[in-house]
């Protein structure tokens, strides 16, 4: 019970402190002036939100101490960031580690956004050199030309539910064990 009343109390203000922020942000960015792209910009922004929120409920559930897990939570997003599949490439990275890049919600996040931006995007030309003329062509320069939002959403979807299984798992097995009562012996 403890964590479905926490994960539903936490949700909504997660969900909706991202798309203020991502109402605000899209117009000063100057972002695609369209609905679906502001409408599927908040929808990824918030899932991304929710899903960090469940990373960070699994390293609490995880970490001996609130100490230890805040000292556990910078290199998991350090890892994030250097496998978020602009740095290292999939192909570049050791088979030991090729699952990191799968679990990097900042990956998820940024692919989401970029092919939300840039599909169907046209550019003018420009007069100092190669220049990108469509969006495509910048999605194919991050390696991005085969994703789809749904790819994106699915895998943010993916981790979020493997943090919130792992933390009840973890939670259900750290829970006190209580000694079963038994009847008091009655004096004969």
């Amino acid at each position: 019970p403890y964590l479905f009343s926490k994960v539903a109390a936490e949700l909504p203000l997660a969900a909706g402190l991202s798309c203020l922020f991502g109402a605000v942000l899209y117009p000063l960015a100057k972002l695609k002036k369209s609905a679906k792209a502001f409408k599927t910009f908040l929808g990824v922004t918030a899932l991304n939100s929710v899903a960090s929120s469940g990373l960070g409920l699994l390293v609490g559930a995880v970490a001996p101490s609130t100490d230890a897990a805040l000292a556990m939570f910078p290199p998991l997003i350090v890892l994030m960031i250097i496998f978020n599949g602009s740095n290292i490439s999939d192909e570049s990275t050791p088979k030991p580690i090729k699952f990191l890049p799968k679990l990097s919600l900042v990956r998820w996040g940024f692919e989401g956004l970029a092919v939300n931006e840039f599909k169907g995007l046209e550019f003018k030309p420009n007069k100092y050199g190669p220049s990108l003329l469509t969006g495509e062509d910048a999605l194919g320069r991050l390696s991005f030309e085969d994703s789809t939002i749904k790819k994106t959403v699915v895998a943010q979807a993916a981790v979020l539910s493997a943090c919130y299984l792992q933390t009840y798992r973890v939670l259900k097995n750290a829970r006190p064990k209580y000694a079963a009562m038994k009847p008091p012996k009655t004096a004969s």
